[in-house]
């Protein structure tokens, strides 16, 4: 029985900070990075809602950031629902649900 609660704890453990959802890190091109939750609509336009703006981190390089706003020293901004085309996108990537607190 130890064993199974052991193997629980560890899968747990390891499944914490994955990512699920539609919260993501998203690059847009001037230099603007922003992080919510991302959906496309069907004329191919993006909106990033429940918005924050990035306005700069300190430590760790992107990677450090899409791991954590905290951890990275972020200094984020509420904003407004972003909408963007696709070809104003450098890159996107998926962050957790926790990724701000």
């Amino acid at each position: 029985m130890n064993d199974i609660k052991k193997a629980i704890e560890t899968l747990q453990a390891a499944t914490a900070n994955c990512t699920t959802g539609d919260r993501h890190l998203v690059v847009l091109d001037r230099g603007w990075v922003f992080a919510g939750n991302l959906s496309q609509d069907e004329h191919g336009v993006f909106t990033i809602n429940n918005c924050k703006n990035v306005r700069k981190w300190s430590s760790g390089g992107f990677g450090g950031l899409a791991l954590s706003a905290k951890n990275s020293g972020a200094v984020l901004d509420d904003c407004a629902p972003v909408k963007f085309e696709a070809s104003a996108r450098i890159f996107v990537s998926p962050i957790s649900e926790s990724w701000d607190e």
